[in-house]
């Protein structure tokens, strides 16, 4: 079984990531995108080899979206950001 992402992931993600978009804004986006985005965007996170990440240590959009499955939509900073503060707050790298 792949990573289980608690309800609201992303709402609190964003917000630790310091984004300013709304509440309404941020699940108005995730609900467009689907209920298993984070977790995908997770696991492409996960997959990613030291090329797959920049010089501050964030992980590479690009990289990202090499990873997630075929017909995916890009995935934005601001997504990239949200779960990468999440897994910081976990303590993985």
């Amino acid at each position: 079984m792949g990573t289980v992402v608690k309800p609201g992931f992303y709402d609190g993600a964003f917000k630790k990531a310091g984004q300013h978009a709304s509440d309404d804004a941020i699940a108005a986006s995730m609900a467009e995108r689907g209920p298993g985005r984070s977790a995908l965007i997770l696991e492409a996170i996960r997959s990613l080899g030291p090329d797959g990440f920049t010089a501050d240590g964030k992980p590479k959009t690009d990289a990202i979206d090499a990873e997630m499955p075929e017909g995916s939509d890009r995935v934005t900073a601001a997504e990239r950001d949200g779960v990468w503060a999440a897994l910081q707050e976990e303590g993985a790298t």
